[in-house]
């Protein structure tokens, strides 16, 4: 027989949604995607990185002289849990319309660009700030418009996703892009924070002045271990299944790892499948027959079948 989960050990609102019918609870496992967040050593290390850039003091509003705030550059493999990292930062400092005032109040802006085009760059700026703007104005009349504007928003981070997007067009396309940054970094005096894959190291070479102002945070892929398996632990008790199933033994663990490779965006897409076959077979638990069943292929095996 099943062994029943012990529930005296997970929070009342798990609790509650044991008793929940298959369709809700599989919606609830469907949520975790993007709402879950695991407090990992590592990630938590940055956060602390990250709340120290975000509470640094500022120069007055009415100093335009250029001041260099530090940066930060967030690193990893696709899948491997920063866009997740940077998104949960993001939530503890989300924008308030600020319905009371004349402007919006946006301390973090994060965007998430696909090329190294200046005015699709400041567009994007433009349209978080809730700011009226044509999308054909001149690149430098939307510099002067954001400049203005963030400090009347209050913004003291901005956050730029996918940054290895840089490194796609011509060489002087990504120091024109750079630069703007650089810009932004002095004249605005707020912090940036980069996040990307390997590649935008090669990208931010082309401009020195800037590569020495990004200190480098990295999120290394998991090496099988007991804090992979502590990992393993803590996704367990986000899952509403009614029966233990012990991901952290060492069995299981050692296959989800082989299952994953160690990507933490791999371990919770693969978890939350597992977790819905679960609920839809009534097996209630995530084992070695469960995993055996499911339809799933490793990164390496994804790959070699392009």
């Amino acid at each position: 027989m099943n062994k029943v989960k012990d529930k005296s050990g997970l929070d009342r609102d798990l609790q509650d949604a044991l008793h929940l019918s298959n369709d809700e609870r599989i919606q609830r496992v469907l949520s975790l995607r993007s709402e879950a967040w695991i407090p990992y050593p590592r990630a938590q290390t940055i956060l602390h990185q990250l709340d120290d850039l975000y509470n640094l003091p500022r120069p007055r509003l009415d100093i335009s002289r250029s001041f260099r705030s530090p940066n930060l550059m967030v690193i990893s493999d696709t899948n491997n849990g920063k866009s997740h990292l940077i998104n949960h930062f993001y939530s503890l400092h989300s924008k308030d319309n600020n319905l009371e005032g004349d402007a919006i109040y946006a301390p973090v802006i994060s965007i998430e660009v696909d090329s190294p085009s200046l005015a699709d760059f400041y567009s994007l700026i433009l349209m978080f700030i809730n700011a009226s703007f044509r999308h054909r104005d001149a690149v430098g009349s939307k510099k002067f418009q954001i400049l203005k504007l963030l400090r009347h928003v209050g913004t003291r981070m901005l956050i730029i996703d996918e940054l290895n997007t840089a490194v796609a067009g011509t060489s002087l396309k990504q120091r024109i892009f750079w630069n703007a940054i650089k810009n932004l970094n002095n004249c605005a005096h707020i912090s940036i924070v980069g996040a990307g894959t390997k590649e935008v190291f090669s990208a931010l070479r082309l401009v020195p002045q800037l590569d020495n102002r990004f200190e480098r945070a990295e999120l290394k892929r998991w090496e099988f271990g007991d804090e992979f398996r502590r990992l393993l632990a803590s996704f367990e008790c986000l899952l509403p299944l009614r029966h233990a199933s012990e991901l952290q033994e060492p069995s299981v663990a050692m296959r989800l790892y082989s299952m994953t490779e160690g990507y933490i965006g791999e371990v919770a897409n693969l978890l939350i499948k597992a977790a819905i076959c679960a609920i839809e077979t009534g097996s209630e638990k995530i084992d070695q027959r469960l995993l055996a069943k499911i339809e799933w292929k490793s990164p390496t095996e994804r790959i070699r079948t392009l």
